[in-house]
């Protein structure tokens, strides 16, 4: 998928928060999905006199909510920071909702950030919100292999973990390698082919083509031993 969020303001600009996805205190399960070209900008000033607002969660913004990630690819989205996820925990000691933005990843690939902005994924903390003290609580739990090319952590976010695979994963260009959307098909050669954990893993990919059972691919799709490419609309970057 693909889209942008913009926001405006009367005096600063506003912020614009999830490009294509934007989870507010909800419950999201992302599987077998490609998200790309995505991008969170903020908005101008309206008098065009004060300071722009800023773009967080390119693809994904996690506030408060519960968001799982499946044997999903989010490759080359646009953010001033958390370009791929940004998972923020704020809530006051007098709000209502929930108090987590629990975040898991499992076999998935968060790269590629568009060049000049910020990390892939970011989880942020605050220590206080405009109520008062912040009584919410960022998590992150990985399942199986991932990969993610960059992160941080800020304000008060638990220490990230280890993640399997910081590299570049190789991806082709967005095109139709069959199934009904378009993909990002793994390279000859990318660290993602046959590196994911088979417990778990989804029957097929995306494109609806079968899964190797004891040596699955990280992210959306598993690349075939023999891919058709002879109808496909490109024949380069697969």
């Amino acid at each position: 998928g693909n889209g942008d969020s913009t926001g405006t303001g009367s005096s600063g600009g506003g912020g614009g928060l999830g490009g294509a996805i934007f989870n507010y205190f909800g419950h999201v399960i992302l599987r077998n999905s490609t998200l790309t070209a995505n991008g969170a900008t903020g908005g101008a000033s309206y008098f065009g006199n004060s300071t722009a607002g800023s773009g967080f969660g390119g693809a994904i913004f996690n506030l408060n909510g519960s968001l799982i990630v499946r044997f999903s690819t989010l490759d080359a989205n646009a953010a001033d920071d958390g370009s791929a996820i940004y998972s923020l925990a704020y809530n006051g000691p007098s709000s209502v909702g929930s108090t987590s933005a629990a975040l898991t990843l499992d076999n998935s690939i968060l790269a590629n950030s568009v060049a000049g902005y910020g990390h892939d994924l970011v989880l942020n903390q605050p220590a206080s919100t405009a109520n008062g003290n912040n009584i919410a609580a960022a998590t992150i739990a990985t399942i199986g292999k991932n990969l993610v090319m960059t992160a941080e952590t800020l304000n008060n976010a638990p220490a990230l973990p280890t993640f399997d695979f910081t590299v570049d994963p190789q991806l082709g260009s967005l095109g139709n390698y069959g199934g009904a959307t378009p993909t990002k098909l793994p390279k000859v050669g990318s660290p993602v082919i046959n590196a994911g954990d088979p417990a778990g893993a989804p029957s097929i990919d995306q494109r609806g083509l079968s899964r190797t059972a004891l040596a699955v691919d990280i992210g959306a799709d598993q690349r075939q031993a023999i891919e058709d490419t002879i109808f496909l609309d490109t024949f380069e970057g697969y």
